[in-house]
């Protein structure tokens, strides 16, 4: 315990008294920031023995917060602190104690603080400067409120984040004294549980407030408003010079530049497509794509992002969808890409090709001149190009893979996936210096919200890169621009590590996979081979994706994490199905709806805001989510539900390092027979027989054909084609 240190102002600090100086202090700063408080009541419900953790966002909160308290209060700060000017400026004006939170003696005397009847408050070093010992605060606050049995008050403060005093450390555009709201919310109790072990005890309760300081820091955030207006937010932050956008043509682009070519592109494609409001986009993961993207929100116009990669006629269909009539590319895209049939297809259908190159030569020294007024002043530019835009307006149509049918046309509003982009922030500590690898397909979900929105909002650089089936190209790149995050599935990560050299991906610290199961193998070669450890999760498009992650703080082998601050879920029973139920979920990035133009609003709204997923799971006493299978990958076999997921998950364990998938064809006598696709050639129907002797399931789950195939088919996103799958079986078996 360090002991408070002498700070004098202008040798004022004897002459008043505690509480002449809390007096004297609060009616400044409340006139200064125009300070309101609620929930006042809840501390008084807390009692004497209270635990305040206030979400930290700048410098001055835990001096707001102690004058609204009118009593004396422990302060729990690091040493490191201590020594600062401000702080001891700040003690200097109130009675407070320094108690290093990190040193166990200093916990067991903040425990003793607190069975004093004293209201004690903590923030820790960690959570003051951020990066990856942020959630290092949960385990010790959990502890004192545990062993004291005192009720934590959490307080939310808004409006300091962004002022001369926030914690961020490069503010560029502040206000000096910003309207300031504290909120005290509902005082929470944490039980000593008796037959609890300490450990199970110790975890417990640090989850709980885990959870608790989640809620606070994402109901922090304002999700109120468009994706490029919190970018413009974003740059306000970070300043305009910031390098923010990089792809494989190694032309770096700041957060000016980047609003300057996207207005100048946005107001192009509105001259060339004035009344049309949805607008095709085909082009790959580049800084062109992201420029496009921003150019056409910057403008109010919506991108329907086309799976380019998939068939002429599945693109036609969601063409047709999303009732298109222009279609944004460029040349050398179609050139590289080799899609000249396709675009003939298109245009066969009156859908009007717009070609970025051509845009060189109709440009006009008007949107030279605009592009220049964006780039100094985009907020205000934005507000005259698109003042009707609103948070909750479609801000993309995103195509659901389509591995089991037809891919739907999905509605995301700007709320949506900034609710998103926030909820990740609570799982990850996401810092200004971190560089986001992306290599996903920006019509794929994962590469449109994750890879290259996240960066630009939360104001670091975004690396793009061109395909992620580029297996030998990726990995040099990721070591060049030393990206430290990294979104991918299972099929790219175990094709990465084929290729890569092991210090290719030295710099990586936060890496989730998404979109297939992880396969056990995946994961070994890349901790041993890179030293980095693959976090799984579960996304789907309908909510923009993201649904749950494990993080290094809370990570349960087998589960794709807990589900996203914000989000509630229901269980629903399945007719045949023992293990597992239906997930239906609801949550602030759940989707505005379906396209469907039978529809009078156009849309297919989810009931009630809850969105059933299809797919089966168990969630633990913990929160943990375990995927089970798809309602649709179940086959009914003799009358018996069989999961197709838990087939393939056998077989992958005893055949890793392959493609082992299992479709379900009409069987005359059972209904239905399982038939296995691999790529490994030394599979065959007696070991298969030997693999299921003796587990616990069905013999009816023994897939009854094997189709071998060199190259089995795998949609761009990296999951395996289903559908392609089982015609495939279905015309070689003659079905």
């Amino acid at each position: 315990m360090a002991d408070k240190k002498n700070f004098k102002i202008f040798g004022c600090n004897d002459l008043f008294s505690f509480e002449k100086k809390q007096k004297f202090l609060k009616k400044v700063l409340t006139f200064l920031f125009s300070i309101k408080v609620e929930g006042l009541e809840n501390l008084k419900k807390a009692g004497d023995k209270a635990l305040i953790i206030p979400n930290h966002t700048s410098y001055l909160d835990g001096l707001l917060v102690a004058l609204f308290v009118n009593k004396k209060i422990t302060f729990s700060v690091t040493d490191r602190l201590a020594d600062k000017w401000w702080i001891k400026f700040f003690t200097s004006l109130m009675d407070s104690r320094f108690l290093d939170p990190d040193n166990p003696l200093s916990i067991k005397t903040m425990v003793n603080e607190l069975n004093n009847n004293k209201t004690c408050m903590i923030f820790t070093l960690s959570n003051m400067f951020g990066g990856n010992s942020q959630m290092k605060i949960y385990e010790p606050a959990a502890l004192m409120a545990q062993k004291s049995g005192a009720k934590v008050v959490p307080v939310q403060i808004l409006g300091l984040e962004r002022s001369a005093y926030s914690r961020f450390r490069r503010k560029f555009f502040f206000k000096l004294f910003p309207k300031v709201k504290i909120i005290f919310k509902e005082p929470i109790s944490f039980d000593d549980d008796k037959s609890l072990t300490f450990k199970e005890a110790r975890i417990k309760s640090t989850s709980k407030l885990h959870d608790v300081l989640a809620d606070l820091k994402f109901e922090a955030k304002d999700c109120n408003k468009t994706l490029l207006s919190a970018t413009i937010d974003t740059m306000k932050l970070v300043g305009g010079r910031k390098e923010m956008l990089e792809d494989a043509s190694r032309k770096p682009m700041n957060f000016r530049e980047i609003f300057l070519k996207s207005f100048i592109i946005g107001r192009y494609l509105k001259r060339r497509a004035p009344k049309q409001e949805k607008i095709g986009v085909v082009l790959p993961t580049s800084a062109a794509c992201t420029l496009s993207l921003l150019g056409l929100h910057a403008y109010g116009k919506i991108p329907a992002m086309l799976n380019f990669t998939t068939s002429p006629m599945q693109v036609l269909s969601t063409c047709e969808t999303a009732n298109l009539k222009y279609v944004v590319t460029a040349h050398k895209v179609v050139e590289v890409a080799h899609l000249e049939s396709l675009i003939d297809e298109i245009k066969a259908k009156g859908i009007e090709i717009i070609y970025l190159e051509d845009m060189k030569t109709d440009l006009t020294i008007f949107d030279k001149i605009v592009g220049v007024l964006a780039m100094l002043f985009p907020k205000t530019m934005y507000k005259i190009t698109a003042p009707y835009v609103k948070p909750d307006d479609p801000a993309v149509v995103l195509f659901t893979s389509g591995s089991e049918g037809k891919p739907k046309g999905v509605m995301l509003s700007h709320k949506n996936i900034l609710a998103n982009i926030y909820q990740l922030t609570t799982k990850f500590d996401i810092i200004e210096n971190d560089v986001m690898l992306n290599c996903l397909p920006m019509f794929h979900s994962f590469g449109f919200t994750a890879g290259t929105f996240t960066p630009l909002v939360l104001g670091f650089k975004l690396a793009a890169y061109t395909s992620p089936l580029h297996y030998k190209a990726i990995p040099g790149f990721c070591s060049s621009m030393q990206a430290t995050i990294f979104f991918a599935t299972d099929t790219f990560l175990a094709n990465y590590a084929k290729f890569a050299n092991p210090y290719d991906f030295n710099s990586i610290r936060i890496l989730a996979a998404g979109a297939e199961k992880v396969k056990p193998e995946t994961k070994r070669i890349w901790l041993e081979k890179f030293g980095v450890r693959i976090l799984e999760g579960y996304g789907a498009t309908e909510c923009a994706p993201i649904i749950a992650v494990n993080n290094y703080l809370y990570n349960k082998p087998g589960s794709v994490g807990r589900l996203m601050t914000g989000m509630q879920y229901k269980l629903k029973e399945i007719p045949g199905i023992k293990e597992g139920k239906e997930l239906i979920l609801k949550g602030p990035n759940v989707m505005c709806g379906y396209l469907d133009s039978k529809n009078s609003s156009g849309l297919i709204q989810p009931e009630d805001g809850w969105y059933d997923t299809g797919d089966i799971v168990e969630v633990d006493e913990d929160g943990y989510v375990f995927l089970k299978g798809r309602s649709k990958r179940f086959a009914k076999i003799a009358g018996e539900m069989v999961s197709l997921l838990a087939v393939e998950i056998i077989i992958q364990r005893e055949f890793p390092g392959f493609i082992n998938a299992i479709v379900a064809i009409p069987d005359d006598k059972k209904g239905e027979q399982l038939v296995l696709i691999t790529n490994c050639p030394d599979i065959t129907k007696e070991k298969l027989l030997n693999i299921f002797d003796g587990r616990e399931i069905t013999k009816l789950a023994i897939p009854k054909e094997i189709l071998f195939m060199e190259e089995p088919p795998v949609l761009s996103t990296g999951k395996f084609d289903y559908i392609l799958a089982k015609n495939l079986v279905i015309k070689k078996f003659g079905l």
